[in-house]
């Protein structure tokens, strides 16, 4: 779960630098596309969604 959180805050601090430092605008749309599909992969990978599912009651 900390790979998932620390993952949400490298996206805020790519995307502010990708709009400091580059004027093409193809560099912040790749950080767009890619930075969710990265996020998507681990949380498949770490199973977080079945994790949920599976809590056992009470």
């Amino acid at each position: 779960m900390l790979a998932v959180g620390t993952t949400r805050f490298n996206f805020a601090v790519a995307l502010a630098m990708a709009a400091l430092n580059f004027t093409d605008p193809d560099a912040r749309t790749m950080i767009l596309v890619m930075a969710p599909a990265g996020l998507l992969l681990q949380m498949f990978v770490a199973g977080e969604p079945w994790k949920r599912a599976e809590a056992p009651l009470g």
